[in-house]
């Protein structure tokens, strides 16, 4: 429940908010229908069913996920020179040495 509420947040914010194309209850509910039937869909198929999807599904996820970080990298890339100076700066103190040990 949780993540189906959290897809459809993140899908609601990206498209507009309430005057978006999902502002409204009913599209929340249509939303919620789709996802209940393609879930319901990979149970009922079983384990290489779920095995098919997530063949498919994880790589074309990571390179969703490989394009979004360039592409916030590209839009910031005035400050990528400032941020590699503050974490080679940042690593080398007494505060990075300490975070560092609790870390590991």
């Amino acid at each position: 429940m949780f993540q189906a509420n959290q897809t459809f947040s993140q899908i609601k914010s990206v498209t507009g908010g309430d005057e978006g194309l999902f502002g409204s209850d009913g599209s929340a509910l249509v939303f919620g229908i789709i996802l209940a039937t393609v879930v319901g869909m990979v149970i009922i198929g079983g384990i290489k069913s779920v095995g098919a999807v997530t063949s498919r599904l994880v790589p074309a996820m990571a390179l969703i996920y490989i394009a979004a970080c360039l592409l916030v990298i590209l839009m910031n890339i005035g400050s990528v020179p400032d941020a590699i100076v503050q974490i080679i700066s940042g690593a080398f103190t007494g505060e990075g040495v300490v975070g560092g040990a609790i870390g590991a």
